[in-house]
């Protein structure tokens, strides 16, 4: 059995909690989840019945035909090694009457609360398996594109990928480099240079293979530099708040925003990678254009940080 040891430092403050939902807990079901959705995203061409298949020999899956994980992942750090601190899931809400995001509808705020979560250190997570080509890039994808625990889709949670087995490991940092991870997963992927972006080109005529009704990945854009992760991760609090609407993501029931923010850090600035996943909507809900540009216009203001928050 052959094993790769990547040592990963703490871009953004990750909330995850152990079995008391208080205290912080890094553990494999964490990242093994998060694997798997992004395994899902980049695979959104398979169709369900195929994808299911797939899915099973790489995770495993139950039924009359059961199979276990085609690997094993284990979190080396432990956390009491790790730098623990409070932190605002929604850093835009400064509590009181003072609160700019509250204010705009008369109301106290009441949603400045601190959670403990884990900050600015490194951990090292062990993936052991027979044949590993495909999991490593999946785990790179995975902490490029998105974060660990609560708020990931809002920039917290993110991790670089520093070391792998103790050598400097270069991260994908930039749209080609990213692309040419993604490509080895699904080649339906095209990096466009002039518009910069990678977009998920449809085959013609669009097929059975597209109607599929989970979040699977459209396109991934980076955005503006910023100086601190804080100043990042407030931005994209304030921009959800401002441009929030049913369909992305504050809807009642609630569902998962299909605009994806992670942070990547670059030397000692942060950049908001955006990945703009499927719209699959509940059947109570319907995708307006006024909720369409509400949704892009919140992607716009990442993208570009000139634009006015008010």
């Amino acid at each position: 059995m052959n094993s790769i040891t990547f040592t990963c430092e703490v871009v953004t403050p990750m909330f995850l909690a152990g079995a008391d939902g208080k205290t912080p807990e890094l553990r494999p079901p964490s990242i093994k989840g998060a694997m798997r959705f992004w395994w899902r995203a980049m695979n959104g061409n398979m169709g369900i019945e195929k994808l299911r298949e797939e899915e099973a020999k790489i995770f495993g899956g139950g039924g009359e035909e059961a199979k276990r994980s085609s690997f094993h992942l284990r979190v080396l750090t432990g956390i009491r090694k790790m730098a623990k601190q409070g932190c605002q899931p929604l850093p835009h809400h400064t509590g009181g009457n003072n609160c700019i995001a509250c204010n705009a509808n008369n109301n106290w705020c009441k949603k400045s609360f601190e959670f403990q979560s884990i900050t600015g250190d490194n951990f090292d997570v062990k993936i052991s398996g027979v044949d590993l080509g495909m999991i490593e890039n999946l785990f790179v994808l995975t902490c490029v594109f998105g974060g660990f625990g609560k708020r990931s889709r809002r920039g917290f949670g993110s991790v670089k990928i520093i070391k792998r087995n103790d050598v400097d490991f270069s991260m994908p940092n930039d749209l080609e480099s990213i692309y040419s991870y993604l490509s080895k997963f699904n080649d339906d992927y095209q990096y466009d240079r002039r518009n910069e972006n990678i977009l998920l080109i449809r085959p013609v005529p669009l097929n059975d293979k597209y109607k599929i009704t989970y979040p699977y990945l459209e396109e991934v854009r980076i955005g503006d530099d910023y100086d601190s992760a804080f100043e990042l991760v407030e931005r994209i609090g304030k921009l959800s708040h401002k441009y929030q609407t049913d369909s992305n993501g504050s809807a009642n029931p609630r569902f998962s925003s299909p605009t994806y923010v992670s942070a990547l850090k670059i030397k000692n600035q942060y950049y908001p990678i955006i990945s703009s996943l499927h719209l699959a909507l509940p059947n109570t809900i319907h995708d307006s254009l006024y909720k369409k540009l509400r949704r892009h216009d919140f992607q716009r203001a990442i993208f570009d940080k000139s634009l006015s928050l008010d």
